[in-house]
């Protein structure tokens, strides 16, 4: 069994009522140019927490530098990403619009459809309620896909299904994150002096 204490820096976020606590613990050998670090997050947004073995260069170099679409993935994996209803039912409109026009479904069948979708649009529903009105909507149709010798469009409603960015992770982004960058940035640059002065001096070159 093995036990050992150690320190993290932490870095405490306040802005418009929103907060973050996010704390750093960095490991380096930079004359192996070995680097790593561990970051957990405690925010308003979410809780998350990852770990990086090997970052190729000074821990807050590599945080400063990182994109949303990996950041957030490492931290939120497929969380990243949720049900977007709105995006999901006009999908689906389109897709009855389409069947209506390529395959002459009966038009009293594809206006109940579309109607029943309309009702939802504005509405905040779950990737599982999109399939029950889905399946609803199947038995709507059936009988004038079956005459027509059509698909039944919404017998398989994942295709229609759309997502968009967790607004969990976009409002850590945008409102806590860069405050925590510019603050590491400045970090960095102040340390620059520090350590271009403990560099050794080259001999000058003789004429």
């Amino acid at each position: 069994m093995f036990v050992k204490k150690t320190t993290s820096e932490i870095y405490e976020i306040r802005k418009h009522g929103e907060y973050a606590n996010i704390s750093l613990r960095e490991w380096s050998k930079p004359e192996l140019q070995q680097f790593g670090g561990e970051m957990m997050v405690h925010s308003s947004f979410g809780s998350w927490a990852y770990t990086w073995g090997a970052t190729g260069q000074p821990f807050k170099h590599f945080l400063a530098r990182l994109t949303f679409d990996y950041m957030m993935g490492k931290l939120m994996g497929p969380e990243t990403e949720v049900f977007d209803a709105e995006a999901s039912i006009k999908n689906a409109m389109k897709e009855l619009i389409q069947a209506r026009r390529d395959e002459k479904w009966d038009k009293d069948a594809v206006r109940e459809a579309y109607n029943e979708l309309g009702e939802h649009l504005s509405s905040s529903m779950s990737q599982a309620d999109f399939g029950y009105i889905c399946r609803t909507l199947s038995e709507i149709v059936a009988e004038t896909a079956d005459e027509n010798g059509c698909d039944n469009i919404f017998y398989e409603p994942h295709y229609m299904m759309a997502t968009k960015v967790n607004p969990q992770a976009k409002g850590f982004w945008e409102h806590l994150w860069p405050e925590f960058v510019a603050t590491i940035k400045k970090e960095i640059e102040s340390a620059r002096p520090e350590a271009e002065a403990k560099q050794p001096r080259q001999a000058p070159v003789p004429a």
